[in-house]
């Protein structure tokens, strides 16, 4: 009973949290969120995109990256 009770008030916390982040920084938590699951899946460092490996230094440089540089621009074009 004080366990399930302490989880709910660990969960209230993080609504609270949560409700006081702005767009940015939720979208970063959800980016990290979709890697973590791509992880566990297998397919992260996969480009969604074209299906290529994405390099090294782009997952270094950007972790939650879910495609590859070219696909990226491609995107970015798409979306100006």
């Amino acid at each position: 009973m004080e366990r399930e009770t302490r989880k709910q008030g660990q969960t209230k916390t993080m609504v609270r949290l949560l409700d006081r982040l702005d767009e940015r920084e939720k979208r970063e938590i959800e980016a990290i969120d979709l890697a973590l699951t791509r992880i566990e899946t297998g397919s992260y460092g996969r480009c969604q995109g074209c299906g290529t490996d994405i390099p090294v230094a782009r997952q270094q440089a950007v972790p939650t990256a879910t495609t590859c540089l070219a696909c990226g621009k491609a995107r970015e074009a798409l979306e100006k």
